[in-house]
């Protein structure tokens, strides 16, 4: 029970520092383009999100208790560098999806930053790639065995 607990900590600190990095680009640095988001993604992004962290949370530990002991920290330098090299893919990946996004807006277009939340490629872009990244960071950050159950017996984690 005690191993469970502790790897399940650590891949949610790690789950939500991800996230937090990549919703601080997509709603700031993007920001600056015109992105927004509507009162329907962001229910929809919040609600994915809250069943994610509450599957995560739930996750059950082994009956056998493994030989291999898990990191007791959050500053170990392998679950930092794995941050840094996610965060890294995450980033590049964002950004060639709205350079790409961006070469087939209208001509002269002008973003309105006070403006209303309006649909658009570029933000139905930012939208799918972030839902997209954020399942990532949880499918990749899941611990799973040698420590508890597995993404293919997380049914709930599964299922949302």
């Amino acid at each position: 029970q005690g191993r469970c607990t502790l790897v399940t900590s650590i891949q949610m600190y790690q789950i939500l520092a991800l996230n937090c990095l990549i919703s601080a680009y997509s709603l700031s640095v993007l920001y600056l383009d015109g992105v927004k988001y509507g009162d329907t993604q962001m229910t929809a992004m919040g609600m994915l999100g809250s069943v994610s962290f509450m599957s995560v949370s739930r996750s059950k530990p082994l009956n056998k208790l493994s030989s291999v002991r898990p990191l007791t920290s959050i500053f170990h330098p392998s679950l930092f560098i794995s941050l840094l090299g996610q965060f890294t893919v995450h980033l590049v990946t964002m950004m060639v999806a709205v350079k790409a996004a961006k070469d087939h807006l209208p001509e002269g277009y002008e973003a309105d930053l006070d403006g209303r939340f309006q649909p658009g490629i570029l933000n139905s872009v930012v939208f799918l790639v972030t839902n997209v990244q954020q399942v990532t960071v949880f499918v990749v950050n899941l611990q799973g065995r040698p420590f508890m159950n597995g993404l293919t017996e997380n049914r709930p984690l599964l299922w949302s």
